[in-house]
């Protein structure tokens, strides 16, 4: 088995424990919960869904007949619905189902502990429902095996990532190396906001954000990385990067779907529920 990760995330390096962590992943964690349900809204705004399977949160199972026969009865359905509508309908919302997935996936990341942990969950589940219904969940045969990139698949493991990173760390209130200027990471400090040269926030280190060139915020003191390379990558129960985690896994399938695979025709659709449960890192022997 074989896996493709993510082990950082662009950004200010998230504070490692304490009540400013707990604020880093709430707020985090609300904006991506919103920004998915926004999402979701708006691709099913877009498409003709009379007639489709209601989405439920069924309970967990791990009795993988019964999951399958619900799999393929849902299938037949959304089959039939996609067969209604039209291409053009289908082009206009897949951007915004797979926003939805993507940002509920991140949601459960930095809400994993929270009390929004099983929302967060429940909207993982319902934006798999309408993407991989409308749209499939592709398996690639690539270098030999068969890989799959299914959210169902990998989000339900709650292991992440930890990498080794020797390098340097500037602070984001006077751009000094931390360790020589006199800023405590963690405290909040007043900020006044401009544009890098390389057109990011001053403070946030984003394109496009709220901080108005010239204002004060009281912001935080963050570490920001500048030269980092990775020696190592350890696996771990919680990242200190939320979204540290895999983002797809190879299948053992056998021999006889390569020609599928190849074409793009073979899917998977774990996304349609029911739900195996979330796994903590100890199952991972397993």
């Amino acid at each position: 088995m074989r896996f493709e990760c993510m082990f950082l995330e662009a950004g200010p390096i998230p504070p490692e424990a304490g009540p400013l962590r707990e604020q880093f992943l709430d707020s985090r964690g609300r904006a991506s919960l919103d920004a998915a349900g926004a999402a979701l809204a708006a691709g099913k705004s877009r498409v003709h869904l009379t007639g489709a399977p209601i989405f439920k949160m069924y309970p967990s199972t791990d009795d993988l007949e019964a999951r399958r026969a619900t799999q393929v009865s849902l299938r037949e359905a959304w089959n039939a619905i996609r067969r209604r509508t039209g291409q053009r309908s289908l082009d206009a919302a897949e951007p915004f189902f797979r926003r939805a997935e993507r940002e509920a996936v991140a949601a459960l990341n930095y809400l994993e502990d929270h009390e929004l942990a099983d929302e967060a969950h429940t909207a993982v589940h319902e934006a798999m429902f309408y993407r991989t219904g409308l749209f499939g969940c592709k398996i690639t045969w690539r270098d030999g095996e068969y890989w799959s990139r299914c959210p169902s698949l990998l989000v339900h493991v709650r292991i992440g990532l930890s990498a080794g990173l020797p390098g340097d760390f500037e602070c984001s209130v006077c751009g000094e190396v931390i360790e020589d200027c006199d800023h405590l990471p963690g405290t909040l400090v007043e900020h006044l906001a401009s544009k890098r040269p390389d057109g990011q926030c001053s403070i946030c280190r984003e394109a496009e954000c709220a901080h108005v060139p010239g204002e004060a915020y009281l912001e935080p003191v963050v570490p920001w990385g500048v030269s980092l390379s990775a020696h190592e990558v350890t696996l771990v129960r919680r990242p200190r990067y939320p979204q540290a985690r895999f983002t797809a896994v190879t299948l053992d399938l056998g021999p006889g779907y390569e020609r599928l695979a190849k074409s793009g025709v073979l899917n998977c659709d774990e996304c349609l529920g029911p739900c195996g449960g979330l796994r903590e890192s100890e199952i991972w022997d397993e």
